[in-house]
């Protein structure tokens, strides 16, 4: 098979680069917005924590008095075309709409979020509705379309071990392309990333504190949930498991759907009868498959089962003042 999926990944590869260079030398145009401009992105497939990284940081620079906006695709939404999220307008679009990161991005937040099929459109609009300082562009490191004032590269542990361009490995674009970055987040890191010579920002994923999904103001004591069943949709729920883990929180099975999954009723009726053929009357989920799951609430409330969220927060271990140094210079 790898003999297939190399000559792939090499040709890939090579388009890629090539992209990258005729924007280089100006042959294709990237688009400048008034408002400084940051993106958070990565090199692989799959997560490496963008999202809580995103959240983080709009969190960061709006406590510190600077007016944000974000705007990314809404990867996987059934609609099309621009539309914003912003709560004090009471433009509350749902998952379905915007997406289910950006949804995730806009209520952890409270800063207007907008999203749109390409990026540097959508820069382009959220920058005629409001007067921001900052745009923070989710997912935005080969959205070469828009110019960046501030490149932040997240990148992992699977990063580096499976460092091939897709097919033949997980990365969108060769490990050679961190040179783009203005800063590297190294995140749970345990690999050797010492050939990688931009990294300044160390941080690791932290568990909140368990909320049941009809009630997220008030935490919960873990021991009183009995047989839990661990329930996602992402492209890599190792995270997850590790942070139930570490919690030293007993789930009795998993049970994974594909990422940014649709949870359907059909679907949702499979899966609670799933759950009950295990004797179980909890399910543990992230907040972004909460989020969908929020719309088929009364459906788990008539058959007993409750849902159960752990939120996934960004601490910064080392590094914080680099960054806020870089951000205060573009």
């Amino acid at each position: 098979m790898r003999f297939i999926l190399n000559p792939i990944s090499f040709l890939i590869s090579k388009i890629t680069d090539f992209r990258i260079y005729l924007y280089k030398v100006g042959t294709f145009k990237s688009v400048k917005v008034n408002t400084k401009v940051i993106s958070i992105g990565n090199l692989k497939v799959g997560g490496t924590g963008k999202t809580p990284f995103t959240i983080f940081l709009a969190k960061l620079l709006t406590e510190k008095g600077f007016k944000v906006g974000i705007i990314g695709k809404g990867y996987k939404r059934k609609s099309k075309g621009m539309i914003l999220y912003d709560s004090s307008k009471e433009l509350t679009p749902s998952a379905e709409e915007i997406g289910d990161e950006m949804l995730l991005i806009a209520q952890k937040t409270n800063c207007p979020v907008l999203v749109h099929n390409e990026k540097y459109l959508a820069a382009i609009e959220i920058g005629k509705h409001y007067n921001l300082d900052f745009i923070l562009v989710d997912d935005g490191y080969q959205h070469l379309q828009l110019k960046r004032d501030l490149n932040i590269l997240m990148v992992d542990n699977e990063t580096i071990a499976k460092g091939k361009v897709f097919p033949f490995g997980r990365l969108r674009e060769k490990i050679e392309n961190f040179d783009r970055a203005d800063i590297i987040c190294k995140i749970d890191y345990e690999q050797n990333f010492d050939f990688i010579d931009k990294i300044s920002i160390q941080a690791e994923k932290i568990s909140g504190d368990i909320y049941y999904l009809d009630n997220s103001l008030i935490p919960i004591d873990k021991s009183s949930l009995v047989n839990p069943i661990a329930v996602t949709g992402l492209a890599n729920p190792n995270g997850f498991y590790k942070s139930l883990d570490n919690l030293k929180f007993k789930y009795i099975s998993k049970i994974e759907f594909p990422d940014h999954f649709d949870y359907s009723r059909s679907e949702i009726e499979k899966l609670i009868n799933k759950v009950k053929l295990q004797k179980s009357k909890f399910i543990i989920t992230t907040e972004k498959d909460a989020i969908k799951l929020l719309n088929h609430l009364s459906i788990f409330n008539q058959n007993e089962i409750k849902i159960v969220v752990l939120p996934i927060d960004i601490k910064i271990i080392s590094g914080k003042d680099v960054l806020l140094n870089k951000i205060k210079s573009i």
